[in-house]
């Protein structure tokens, strides 16, 4: 498994009244020099009048899988906090 890159997906809201607005996949990378994660790519799955919030979650989860396949990386889903917590 590839320690060097990560994947989660996080909500999205929209200021000033922070209203639901759907998910962002984020595909994170660690920098050595600053021994932290830091974002190197992201997607948002917008929710609307056609797209519900399980179809939204969905699809960012399907593409969470492919992502972490492709980088052979762990994929943390919708439980950011443990990627915090679990890096050496």
């Amino acid at each position: 498994m590839n320690n060097q890159y990560a994947v989660s997906i996080r909500h999205i809201y929209t200021m000033p009244d922070e209203t639901f607005n759907g998910y962002e996949l984020v595909l994170w990378g660690w920098d050595v020099i600053e021994n932290t994660w830091i974002f190197r790519a992201t997607r948002d799955y917008q929710i609307s009048k056609t797209v519900s919030r399980k179809q939204a979650l969905d699809h960012a989860l399907y593409d969470a899988w492919e992502l972490a396949r492709i980088f052979q990386c762990k994929n943390y889903a919708t439980n950011e906090e443990g990627m915090w917590d679990n890096n050496d």
